[in-house]
């Protein structure tokens, strides 16, 4: 990390995380304090005032588009059921989308009515581009956007459902309560605002005026360069012959996937906390992918299948390491009974059920030591660190094989503070560092640097505590890779990937105001519902993917004509780390970057 790096960050990256502190399930919401939540007739104002209805008619008279318009959006742009005359651009727009082999190209069409009688379309449930050249082909599915209310945001985008989700839902939900297999759908047609909207897609059923968002992942692993075109297709299904004559509109594509490809190589190491259904689960498997597609490579819980499809290491978390050897019971070490205990060889037998467990498990499943690591528990500080040491030295002399992650927590202040003491008291057992992203400026960085000298592998985590805000996308989920990269560091993460308090839909059901549910998918009976939060977060890792792909060009320049270019090169792409790794809001920026990192690749020489 250069020092200009280290000035900018110890100014402002503070200022610009969104922090969750202390333990797992209370966050610090700073950050989200000034955002107030919105009641339901303020929603009701904001989204169906008659002026917008009558501005949105005069503007489908004025461009000839009733009964209704399908028309491209940015991505990463606030999405609202009804939008307004300047929000809609002219009807008929292509959509131009460019990617390196691997990289996933996302796309956002919209429908808008505009008529003043409800209104049915047909859609398709995928896209496919192909090739003219070799008859390739690359497809995404359709997916509709739905809406939920956040206590902290108002009325938000987030699940996104495809036709085969929407039909396993409706399904599980025609079921009796006894029958269902996962009753967290229960709820859905309650909780998702424009559910009577999108329930059957790919038919849509709008309201006048109404709006649906629909998103599209154009994932080009395996694909050959090449241009690949295809079209969307919304067909107006009139409900009653003769009532009016049906319309049909288009939105093209075109996609152009360069010759160059993203090797897994150049992949950071990414963890994110997860609660996944147990391996018999049909589900099982879809999480996994989902995962694994979004570039997360070391996966919490011990999960022996995930490693033969490309994660890098398992987590055996605290809860799995203490309920093993206990029965069933989990150690606080917060508490002085247990210290106590801990400390005069009360709980030496239970630490030996735990070690022989998780032997016999590795040993089964073939498992190497470098695969899977231990957390003894949780965010440690200066008052845990040393019995967490004394706990894994006894573990150790048990099985020196044994390797474990710690995730130093936030607090740098009060009763048990995280300061230098907590990383020094556990470098001697720790292989894995994951602390807490404040640590990368606290004290000068001092944190961070002894982290960095110890040689180990190392990341950050954060927690955002916002995945229902609508401006998540083009935020903190998005900026992480850049943060790492900022750092020198090869691995970032966050909690929690699927973290629900009560009904996984219903966001005011359980907790206090300040810690709502806190998931960037939904359980779906097929396996997990994205949110446009996740996918920033895997653009972000691709982000990574490509700066790591543009060193690797400019570090072979072996003349003078590139080395000299490839310095400009290299002094950009730093000016290019900072201000992403510091940028919390602009989406532009990001995909500004993206194009240039683009272009610099396929600049250099092969």
């Amino acid at each position: 990390m250069t020092a200009k790096r280290a000035t900018l960050a110890g100014k402002n990256l503070t200022a610009i995380c969104a922090r969750r502190v202390g333990s797992v399930g209370t966050m610090f919401a700073l950050a989200l304090s000034a955002v107030p939540p919105l009641g339901a007739a303020e929603i009701q104002a904001r989204l169906f005032k008659q002026p917008d209805a009558l501005a949105l008619k005069a503007w489908f008279a004025q461009h000839g588009a009733a009964p209704f318009a399908l028309w491209s959006r940015d991505p990463w742009a606030p999405i609202l059921q009804n939008p307004t005359e300047e929000t809609v651009p002219a009807p008929g727009t292509s959509i131009t989308l460019r990617a390196l082999g691997g990289e996933t190209a996302y796309a956002c069409a919209v429908v808008t009515s505009g008529v003043e009688t409800p209104l049915d379309l047909q859609l398709p449930s995928s896209v496919a581009l192909k090739s003219k050249r070799d008859g390739a082909a690359v497809s995404a599915q359709v997916m509709a956007v739905g809406y939920l209310k956040s206590r902290l945001f108002g009325e938000v985008a987030a699940p996104m459902f495809s036709a085969p989700q929407l039909r396993a839902i409706q399904a599980e939900h025609a079921l009796p309560q006894d029958k269902q297999k996962l009753s967290s759908v229960a709820s859905v047609p309650q909780q998702v605002l424009n559910w009577d909207t999108i329930k059957d897609f790919p038919i849509l059923h709008l309201r006048p005026y109404q709006s649906v968002a629909l998103w599209l992942s154009f994932d080009t692993r395996g694909a050959p360069a090449g241009r690949y075109r295809g079209e969307m297709q919304a067909t107006d299904l009139a409900p009653e012959p003769g009532a009016r004559p049906r319309r049909v509109q288009r939105l093209n594509f075109e996609l152009t996937i360069e010759p160059i490809a993203l090797p897994e190589s150049t992949s950071p190491n990414v963890l994110t906390w997860s609660s996944l259904p147990t391996a018999e689960d049909a589900s099982y498997e879809p999480y996994l992918r989902d995962l694994h597609a979004h570039g997360v490579r070391s996966l919490w819980g011990w999960h022996p299948r995930a490693l033969s499809m490309g994660f890098r290491r398992i987590i055996v978390g605290s809860g799995d390491f203490w309920t093993t050897g206990t029965g069933g019971r989990w150690i606080d070490p917060n508490r002085a009974e247990e210290r106590q205990k801990i400390e005069a060889g009360g709980y030496d037998q239970d630490i030996a059920r735990a070690v022989a467990n998780l032997t016999e498990r590795a040993r089964k499943g073939n498992i190497p030591y470098d695969r899977w690591a231990v957390e003894i528990w949780d965010e440690p500080n200066d008052f845990i660190a040393p019995v967490y040491l004394s706990v894994a030295q006894k573990v150790r002399r048990l099985n020196p094989e044994i390797r474990f992650m710690a995730n130093p927590g936030a607090f740098t202040g009060g009763w048990h503070p995280v300061t230098l003491k907590t990383f020094q008291t556990l470098d001697p057992i720790v292989s894995d560092w994951w602390p807490y992203e404040h640590h990368l400026t606290v004290e000068d960085s001092t944190h961070l640097r002894f982290v960095q000298q110890t040689g180990k592998a190392a990341g950050f985590y954060s927690t955002p505590g916002n995945s229902k805000d609508e401006s998540a996308c083009r935020g903190i989920y998005r900026r992480m890779a850049w943060t790492a990269l900022h750092f020198g560091l090869d691995g970032f993460g966050f909690w929690a990937y699927n973290t629900y308090y009560g009904d996984a839909w219903n966001d005011s059901d359980a907790g206090g105001v300040n810690d709502p549910d806190a998931a960037v998918v939904y359980p779906g009976v097929l396996g997990p519902i994205p949110t446009r939060n996740w996918e920033a977060f895997g653009r972000g890792v691709q982000d990574f993917q490509m700066v790591r792909l543009l060193e690797r060009a400019l570090a072979k320049a072996n003349t003078p004509a590139r080395s000299e270019q490839a310095r400009a090169t290299r002094t950009e792409l730093e000016r290019r780390i900072a201000d992403a790794a510091l940028n919390d809001r602009n989406p532009a920026r990001f995909e500004e970057h993206r194009a240039w990192l683009r272009a610099q690749i396929l600049k250099m020489p092969r």
